[in-house]
């Protein structure tokens, strides 16, 4: 099955020139589901979190959609489940979004570094109706969306 929307952004960003740019947009999520006992007191209720971050993504020389996302996520702790989900201050998510449905590799970034030098984390991806790639690893669940924004930019 053809992934319309993710091959129109890639064709869309590969337009770009040495006097505009073809802007793309890109929305990640992450859910990851932790094992819980409710009787164990240093578990607590549960400590599934998700993660948010949108931004600009741009074609790289080997073809792929690569940039770094601003993150939104619980910014207390995972225990809390009724915080909202806010701005993590220089917290990014570096994200590199290969062409079709193959690979979306993604780190947690802080002030432009990957936490604990943790490498990127690669997960196999599929289309889902045409528009998104999503994919499992271990016990979290992905999903990334491209949009092509407006009219190119004059650089």
């Amino acid at each position: 099955m053809a992934c319309d929307e993710i091959d129109k952004a890639f064709a869309w960003a590969k337009q770009t020139s040495a006097h505009e740019q073809f802007l793309v947009t890109a929305f990640f999520t992450k859910h990851q589901g932790v094992l819980t006992e409710p009787n164990t007191p240093q578990v607590g209720r549960g400590a599934d979190y998700c993660w948010y971050a949108v931004g600009e993504v741009t074609l790289s020389a080997a073809g792929h959609l690569v940039g770094d996302l601003q993150l939104y996520a619980v910014s207390s702790s995972p225990q809390n489940v009724t915080d909202a989900i806010t701005m993590v201050t220089d917290g990014t998510v570096g994200v590199d979004i290969s062409p079709g449905r193959g690979t979306v590799s993604y780190v947690q970034k802080l002030k432009g570094k990957p936490v604990l030098s943790m490498p990127p984390t690669q997960v196999t991806t599929t289309c889902l109706g045409g528009v998104l790639l999503t994919g499992t690893n271990k016990t979290e669940v992905i999903a990334v969306g491209l949009r092509r924004d407006l009219s190119p930019v004059p650089w």
